[in-house]
């Protein structure tokens, strides 16, 4: 059902190139914008997934891990948004221009407090984090009712204050 809704209406988007950014040009380099998503999705020129199977080149398995790391960090940043935001808990039920608008006003507050309040906002241990050991998830992956978010009302208020 979901990769239907994909397909029908962010694929169809995308390949038409509605509000896609263009390549820019950096150090001679031509710099392309991508999604990045994991190999359940069909293959498209915008779309990076990983090589499929085990009997992959070095390349190929340096490639893999290294897309699961920005997969990782772009599931991070999800997660501590609908732990701190409990509108995104659920589907939202609203216009499409007024769901944009809460998106963008809630990853302003996100990236606001990330600045001015990162031990409140994403205390130690709530963020996945790489060791030597291996991958530590992060303990936004709990419900978010076992943390204390008080705080978080402070810095928000501030934020509308100042922005």
């Amino acid at each position: 059902m979901m990769l239907q809704y994909l397909e029908e209406h962010l694929f169809a988007a995308l390949d038409n190139a509605i509000n896609r950014p263009l390549p820019e040009e950096h150090a001679g380099y031509e710099l392309r914008y991508y999604v990045v998503g994991d190999d359940i999705f069909p293959l498209k020129p915008w779309l990076l997934k990983p090589y499929p199977g085990k009997n992959i080149s070095e390349e190929q398995a340096i490639f893999n891990y290294r897309l699961s790391r920005a997969r990782r960090t772009i599931e991070n940043a999800f997660g501590i948004m609908s732990s701190r935001f409990r509108i995104f808990r659920k589907p939202i039920i609203a216009d499409l221009d007024l769901i944009e608008l809460i998106v963008q006003a809630t990853t302003s507050l996100h990236n606001y407090l990330l600045l001015t309040d990162n031990g409140k906002y994403t205390p130690a241990g709530f963020v996945h984090n790489y060791s030597d050991s291996g991958d530590i998830d992060g303990d936004w992956r709990k419900d978010g009712e076992s943390y204390n978010f008080t705080n978080q009302s402070a810095g928000i208020k501030k934020c509308i204050e100042q922005c």
